[in-house]
């Protein structure tokens, strides 16, 4: 797009623009007034945001203003651009949806081979990218099953080991435990018995035991 010779009429106006810039330089932190939306500005408008994002190196909403522009002015240039913004972009998907649709409207025009190479290059890029997020989801679900079976498994042990602790009474409170004490105090208990049968016994052997006492009168 070529651009035309301003009349000298302007030349005033042009002058009163840049002085009420001057002026506005001491107010330079003031907030500026909020930009229209894109909806309502003309092709030719959304042509010059369109340019003036791409410099600032915001090539989404330039590829964004871009595709608005060729719905109100149809251009292949238009397209080829906000394919051209969108791949700068990181948006393969969206670039490639531009480029598509001007080779599809305008098959003979001299972009054309440029623009299907571009497409050719984003549909691998695509490809690669759908495919790492597919293994990345797989990843992701598998984690979670692991994670969501070892936390089924810790809840089933704590159930097991709850249910265990209703029937492991202390050992004193057990039967087994008394009657273990009562089988010690029998043996206990008739060791001493044969000990003193086999002490007396002893004594008995080999005479008549003496057996000292005191006569009373």
């Amino acid at each position: 797009m070529q651009s035309r010779p301003l009349p000298l009429l302007c030349a005033p106006l042009l002058l009163l623009a840049l002085s009420a810039q001057l002026w506005a330089v001491p107010n330079a932190h003031a907030e500026s007034p909020p930009k229209p939306p894109a909806g309502s500005l003309s092709s030719e408008e959304l042509i010059q945001r369109a340019q003036a994002l791409f410099k600032e190196q915001k090539y989404s909403e330039a590829g964004d203003a871009l595709m608005l522009a060729s719905e109100q002015s149809p251009q292949a240039v238009l397209l080829f651009n906000a394919g051209q913004a969108y791949r700068k972009a990181l948006r393969p998907v969206e670039a490639k949806k531009a480029y598509s649709k001007m080779v599809d409207t305008y098959p003979d025009h001299q972009l054309v081979p440029e623009a299907k190479g571009y497409i050719q290059t984003l549909d691998a890029l695509i490809a690669e990218v759908q495919a790492k997020q597919q293994i990345e989801l797989s990843l992701s679900e598998q984690k979670a099953k692991s994670e969501k079976e070892l936390a089924e498994e810790r809840a089933r042990r704590e159930a097991v080991q709850q249910e265990l602790k209703k029937y492991q009474a202390p050992f004193y409170k057990r039967t087994w435990f008394w009657l273990l004490v009562s089988g010690g105090v029998i043996v206990v208990g008739a060791v001493v018995a044969g000990g003193v049968g086999s002490t007396l016994a002893s004594k008995t052997q080999g005479g008549t035991q003496h057996l000292q006492f005191a006569l009373t009168f």
